[in-house]
């Protein structure tokens, strides 16, 4: 299995909204595949994205 490095990481757009998350970075150098998680975000009809 391989090995990443955990990081806690914060976006402070211009609008004031904040977005925290976890990023998890390889260890090994290379291309590597990436996953975007947002829980709870089911895209409602009212919202446009």
């Amino acid at each position: 299995m391989s090995q990443s490095t955990h990081l806690d990481i914060e976006l402070a757009p211009p609008d004031g909204v904040t977005l925290r998350g976890a990023l998890y970075v390889p260890d090994r150098p290379g291309r590597h595949p990436a996953i975007t998680m947002a829980h709870g975000y089911g895209a409602m009809k009212e919202m446009r994205v």
